[in-house]
């Protein structure tokens, strides 16, 4: 339900666009954003070079020299993924809020005026949902899988999608800042900071050039990251898939033991006996693997940073 609050005015927006390969389109998204919002409020971008593998360093040095009003370039020492990029844009930011923009022009800055009408209301998020979303069949469907698994583990409210095109408070920024992790997943941070959420409808353009960055490898590293950093639930599942399997086999064992007992029956088989621990084995080692895989992230989290910028590049 809508509510509206006594919120001041915005005075200061901060934009943070992730910036990967994207040297072909990032000079023109950040000139719409101070085409379409530098004249409603104090602007400030926030460039994230997130290991590029193109001119975009290049490119983005050129737009704080053309731009240095407005513009401020983050150079990161190594290729960290989309949300740890994120972060580190975010943790450069000093606006009232900050809004987060893809570097291919498909999130349009005409339509961070929407999320900021309804930011104005007092949620401290407001997602922008696309109309029409322009990917592939496979993508769509790894985005319908991966909404339906973060309703159950990371307690995302149903009716919200998981855009990456969104507008957040200053206060959950700071805290996505202080309680990231070396594997971070964004949104999993916003639910677990707070429950004013809201999302909007906004017109998503087409890609100015070449092809998304994120393929089938990228997609499932980002459902991992939700998976094992956000919830527990795993562990639990694999639990009680142990504890199943385990009473079937205590009540298979006393069947057997039983008719033995009873009728005298023997039962034989080389491949009854095969399947039985290939499948008691499969469980175990899965079991383990998750186990593994929580272990490595603590491990992680007590060794790494997030991120690690080399350099900034600013107005001076």
């Amino acid at each position: 339900m809508k509510f509206k609050t006594n919120r001041a005015k915005l005075k200061k927006l901060s934009i943070v666009i992730p910036v990967y390969n994207g040297g072909q389109t990032i000079t023109s998204v950040v000139e719409d954003c101070i085409k379409h919002l530098s004249s409603s409020q104090e602007l400030e971008i926030i460039l994230v070079n997130d290991g590029s593998g193109d001119d975009s360093e290049e490119v983005c040095k050129q737009l704080v020299e053309k731009h240095p009003d407005f513009v401020l370039f983050a150079n990161l020492a190594k290729n960290v993924g989309e949300h740890a990029a994120v972060i580190a844009g975010i943790s450069q930011t000093t606006g009232d809020a900050v809004a987060i923009l893809d570097d291919d022009g498909q999130n349009p800055p005409k339509e961070v005026p929407k999320l900021i009408e309804e930011f104005n209301l007092g949620f401290d998020v407001v997602y922008g949902s696309p109309i029409k979303r322009g990917y592939g069949f496979l993508r769509n469907l790894f985005s319908a899988l991966n909404g339906k698994v973060a309703t159950v583990l990371i307690k995302k409210p149903p009716h919200v999608y998981l855009s990456s095109f969104k507008i957040i408070s200053r206060f959950l920024a700071d805290y996505i800042v202080k309680h990231a992790n070396p594997n971070p997943y964004l949104d999993s941070l916003v639910f677990q900071c707070t429950n004013q959420i809201s999302q909007i409808s906004v017109n998503q353009s087409e890609r100015q050039e070449g092809n998304s960055n994120y393929n089938l490898r990228r997609l499932f590293r980002v459902w991992l990251n939700m998976m094992t950093t956000a919830s527990n639930l795993p562990l639990r599942i694999a639990s009680l898939f142990g504890l199943a399997f385990a009473l079937i086999g205590a009540i298979t064992s006393i069947y057997f033991i039983l008719e033995y007992l009873i009728f005298g029956v023997v039962v034989q088989g080389y491949v009854s006996l095969i399947v039985g621990v290939l499948v008691f084995s499969g469980i175990q080692l899965l079991s383990l693997g998750m186990i593994g895989e929580y272990i490595g992230r603590i491990f992680q989290n007590s060794q790494l940073s997030t991120f690690v910028i080399r350099q900034i590049h600013k107005k001076i």
